[in-house]
Parts: structure tokens; sequence; C-alpha cells
């Protein structure tokens, strides 16, 4: 027999045993009847074929080079990237959590700029001029803010024009933003949300307040000058006094003439005339200012 006739018998006798096992009731999860197959079958799985067309592989993309293989199929080196433009679409950059600052001399433009509006806006003699100037001022400032969150100036600037319209809760909440994003570094923003609480009424709080500016930045002039006014407007004069020279000597490297002027002004009250005479006579040593800080020194002289 050829080799065509032992191939068509072959072929015929597995179509035979194929027909043979259809008729057997397989079910999945049974053992086959036949004691020569030991699998679990399935009658669509004897005649399991492939159908599949092959096809040409598709063409890559043109940025790709590959080696060609042996002739046994193997790689004869590995897979590179060939000079051309890339598939993948450009990487947009993510925004990045912390913006650059400005250049500090634009925020100063800024600052100016809003600072005389705010000055104009007050000295208008129309109603209607000045709401409109405040308003451009009070835009001008968010701006500031908004280009430099951390800088103090624009809170304090802009919790003035609030207070101004007797927007006290909306000043409140300015400087309370203000202290968080200076993370409470700011004594400036301390000492104006205490002058805040002072006008409110609430003394417990402005004093916590002026504490905290105290506690922010110990050279803080305006913090000690402000405190020991509430405390003197309150008849608490051996306190203020207190303050006023813990205040000298906290701002030793940069004295201030409005502690040794409030300190003569206080012994002038009380009748002590010696001590405010020596107060005015360092102010005028250690401190250039204007004339008109230093009229209690000329009128204790003369007494």
């Amino acid at each position: 027999m050829d080799t065509l006739g032992v191939t068509q018998a072959a072929s015929t006798s597995a179509h035979a045993e194929i027909r043979a096992m259809r008729s057997l009731p397989l079910h999945r999860g049974t053992a086959s009847a036949c004691p020569a197959i030991h699998t679990t079958w399935k009658r669509r799985d004897l005649c399991r074929t492939s159908h599949r067309v092959p096809t040409r592989p598709r063409a890559l993309s043109a940025s790709f080079a590959f080696t060609p293989p042996d002739r046994n199929g193997k790689l004869l080196g590995e897979v590179r990237v060939a000079e051309g433009p890339s598939f993948l679409p450009a990487r947009v950059p993510e925004p990045a959590d912390n913006p650059p600052k400005p250049l500090k001399i634009n925020q100063d433009l800024a600052m100016y700029r809003a600072r005389q509006l705010r000055i104009s806006g007050y000295r208008a003699a129309s109603p209607t001029r000045r709401a409109k100037l405040l308003a451009e001022a009070e835009g001008a400032l968010r701006a500031c803010m908004a280009m430099d969150p951390t800088d103090g100036r624009a809170y304090v600037a802009l919790g003035k024009v609030l207070v101004s319209g007797k927007r006290f809760a909306e000043a409140e909440a300015l400087y309370e933003s203000g202290c968080t994003a200076t993370c409470g570094a700011n004594a400036h923003i301390w000492t104006a949300w205490a002058h805040l609480a002072r006008l409110q009424g609430d003394l417990g709080k402005a004093r916590r307040l002026f504490d905290a500016a105290i506690v922010a930045s110990p050279a803080h002039a305006a913090a000690w000058h402000g405190w020991g006014q509430l405390e003197r407007t309150e008849g608490n004069v051996k306190r203020a006094r207190d303050l006023w020279i813990k205040g000298l000597g906290a701002t030793r490297g940069t004295p201030n003439p409005y502690l040794y002027h409030a300190l003569a002004l206080l012994a002038m009250d009380m009748g002590c005339l010696e001590e405010g005479r020596k107060w005015c006579q360092q102010g005028t040593e250690t401190v250039q200012a204007r004339g008109e800080k230093w009229n209690a020194c000329g009128f204790c002289a003369s007494c």
C-alpha cells in the first residue's frame, strides 16, 4: 500500500472512532466509558477545530526597527527604536503645588497702586466716588493676595478697607485666613486682628491676639503700644507702663518713638514730671522722630 492509501486509512479510522465516541452519553464531570481514555470529555470538545485563517502581521510603526531573525526563527539582536517622530502623545506637565512667587518689585508696585486707591477713596468727598475707589482698592488688594498669599501687607490693608465699611465679620475671617497662610508668623496681621477685637468690645480676645503678635515677633513695637493703650484705657496704668517698658527692651535694636512718647504722656498724667522728662530725653537721644512726637516733652520741660 502506498503512502496515500495509508494516510486515507488512518483518516477513516480516526473519523470512525470519533463517530463511535459521539454516541456515548458523555458530560462534563464524568469519566469516559472508554478504558483507554481517562480524561473528562464533552461532545463539542471532540471536534474542536480552529477555523481561524492565519493573517499577515500588521506593519509596525516606522519609528521601530527590528533586526531580521535567522533561519531558526531566533532574533539576532534586540528591538531598538529608530530615529523618528514619537507615536506617544506629549506628556502634559502636572500643575505645581507651590507656584513660583512673583518678583518682589512687581508685588511692591501692585501694593503701591492698591494703597493709592485706598487713600484716594478715604479722601474722596463724594460718597459715590468714595465707594467706587474703595471697591477698586479691594479688587487690587485681592489680586495682590492671589499673587503671593504669604504677603501679610495685603491682608492688613484689605482688612482696613473692610473695617471702614463696617464689614467686621469679613475682616475677621480675612485676618484668620491670613494668619493661617503665614503660619502665624506675621505679627502685623495679629495686631490688626487685635485692634478689630478691641473695636468690637472683646477685650479678652484682643489681649490674646496682642500676646500672639508679640510671640510671633517680640520686636514688633505696634503690638506693645496697642496692648498698652488698651490697658491704659481700661484704667490699668501700671500694666500699661510695664508693657511699654518691656516693649522698649524688646525693640532695643530699633527703638520706637511711639513707646517713648506714650511713657512720657503717662508719666505726665500721673504727675511724675521728672520721669516724663527722663523718657523725653531718652527718646530724643535715641530716636530721630518728627517734631510733633515730642510736644509732650516740651510741655514737661516748661513745667
